[in-house]
């Protein structure tokens, strides 16, 4: 996930961005629910790729 993420950081391709934020997902299923809500903000690494993911779909062009 970390290294997905750097990917995306130095080519800023979406799909390195779009791993990492599914890796994320599948660690986040995986934990206990009271805790999920907290890995996305409280872990560095998860919160930039959740706020990578919502600046990217903000910049999303309608199709």
């Amino acid at each position: 996930m970390a290294a997905r993420y750097r990917m995306f950081e130095l080519t800023r391709d979406r799909a390195h961005l779009e791993e990492a934020w599914r890796l994320l997902q599948d660690l986040q299923t995986s934990a206990p629910v009271e805790h999920r809500s907290a890995m996305l903000t409280d872990v560095p690494l998860h919160r930039r790729i959740v706020q990578a993911i919502e600046g990217e779909s903000h910049h999303e062009s309608p199709a």
